[in-house]
């Protein structure tokens, strides 16, 4: 007897396309042909010392049964904390914040809390991938905001965005510091933006991952502290991933006013558990510990990040647009005739390093490559010169 068919939503949902390149790159590895990564939003760094000891001693303590589904109150605490002394917001810890199993399920939880059957999301393109297939699964439709790139800077093309508003538009995503693009918003891209949410009666959810990767001469600003209208009506999701290098503890938290909140928690409570209690007390001495290790890693992505520039500027056939945050360079191909898939794939495998194509974050990101800088300076550096190597004997080809 033939089961019954899995979800039909699922047909419509593709993989990462960054996955797709990892897997090509696994099969070239299994073959035993080296492959240098620049690919993965991953920072290479250890989860500093003293919050991994944090980690032990709540084993040791008897964190390993279930959390309070919103998060420890001391977390809830100190995030709210946070959120007052670094970004200028305000949240009352015990009914506007809500701790998360990362950033991803924060994503889903806050789109799901907002949106119905039907319902259109603007999202930038490009833009990290996922986002869109989120709001597909949730039986919505993402709606693009084409971007330029201009001054060697992506920006929001806000009076196209205008033009695809419907009576379904329901909310608007961004990511700031904006991955793949490398852009930070500024005060007037954000009061452009809350314009357009606020003159037509949306919401805004607002990803700040990257906030602590941001260079020199440039500033994250969290856009309910800069346009305080607009806080009853946005989310703000955020983990400590990126900060703190610990991708894999897999914790995060999302802001918003209480009814949104409440509303999160709901969809919340129905697929998770919360974080591993004793990664949430990881995660509390992250952020009340000494902050020297996020210096140290911010220096280092800076070094990377010269190191990465210099060698693209030099090469022929690609130009970088300099990020202003994250730890990702586009890179725009100026030669041949490839797509930005194709051309990956072959520098994947003439070259043997590992980037991922524009064409996976959006149409407006295709004719670029994106080139992941969280990896170490000989990986760079390895990586440039089998690039250029490959890029003088085949571009064009």
């Amino acid at each position: 007897m033939k089961l019954p068919e899995i979800a039909g939503k699922l047909k419509g949902l593709r993989g990462p396309v960054v996955m797709e390149m990892l897997e090509a790159a696994g099969r070239m590895e299994e073959e035993g042909r080296p492959v240098i990564h620049l690919v993965r939003g991953e920072p290479d760094f250890d989860t500093p010392h003293h919050i991994r000891e944090a980690a032990k001693e709540a084993l040791d303590q008897g964190y390993t049964h279930y959390p309070p589904l919103r998060g420890y109150p001391e977390l809830r605490e100190a995030v709210a904390e946070k959120l007052e002394r670094e970004n200028g917001l305000t949240a009352d810890p015990h009914k506007e914040v809500l701790i998360t199993t990362g950033a991803t399920t924060g994503m889903y939880t806050a789109l799901a809390a907002l949106l119905n059957p039907g319902d259109e999301v603007l999202i930038p393109d490009p833009i990290y991938d996922p986002f869109a297939n989120l709001i597909r699964y949730l039986d919505c439709m993402p709606v693009s905001i084409p971007t330029e790139c201009g001054d060697n800077r992506f920006y929001l093309d806000f009076k196209t965005a205008v033009k695809r508003l419907s009576s379904r538009t329901k909310a608007v995503l961004i990511n700031n510091p904006w991955n793949p693009t490398g852009t930070v918003m500024d005060e007037t891209d954000l009061e452009t933006l809350a314009s357009m949410v606020l003159g037509n009666n949306l919401y805004l959810i607002s990803d700040e991952i990257y906030e602590k990767i941001v260079f020199s001469g440039y500033r994250h600003l969290s856009v309910a502290a800069v346009i305080p209208d607009i806080k009853d009506r946005t989310i703000t999701v955020n983990s400590f991933s990126k900060t703190y290098a610990m991708t894999g503890w897999r914790i995060g938290y999302n802001v918003a006013p209480e009814p949104l909140t409440g509303a999160m928690h709901r969809v919340y409570q129905q697929v998770s558990r919360g974080p591993a209690a004793f990664g949430q007390r990881a995660a509390l001495t992250a952020l009340q510990g000494p902050q020297d290790c996020v210096s140290e890693m911010q220096n280092e992505y800076q070094a990377r990040r010269e190191l990465l520039l210099n060698g693209l500027s030099a090469m022929e056939g690609l130009q970088p647009v300099e990020p202003e945050g994250t730890f990702f360079t586009f890179a725009r191909m100026e030669k041949g005739d490839k797509g930005s898939r194709e051309l990956a794939l072959s520098i994947l495998e003439k070259a043997g390093v590992l980037v991922t194509p524009g064409s996976a974050f959006g149409s407006c990101g295709e004719g670029y490559l994106r080139f992941s800088f969280a990896h170490s300076r000989e990986n760079i550096e390895q990586g440039l010169k089998a690039i250029g190597g490959y890029l003088n004997s085949s571009m064009g080809d």
